[in-house]
């Protein structure tokens, strides 16, 4: 199962673009939030892949937004 990383606020699942989770995060989207971002998904990916330059959990798609991938 394929779930997009949603805000906490919103209802259903959805995927989040990096411009509406830079908003989330720091307020606002600014020229370097792109690359924070990156930053941070490849920290937590970091944590929970076996394997972080082939993720199988925490995935970007291209202009959908990044997709966190779970199990029921």
């Amino acid at each position: 199962m394929s779930r997009g990383i949603v805000y906490p606020s919103c209802p259903g699942n959805r995927r989040s673009s990096s411009c509406e989770l830079s908003e989330l995060l720091w307020g606002d989207y600014y020229p370097e939030a792109r690359s924070n971002l990156k930053t941070h998904i490849l920290r937590l990916r970091n944590k929970i892949e076996e394997n972080a330059s082939n993720p199988k959990l925490l995935i970007n798609s291209p202009n959908r937004g990044y997709i966190l991938k779970t199990t029921d």
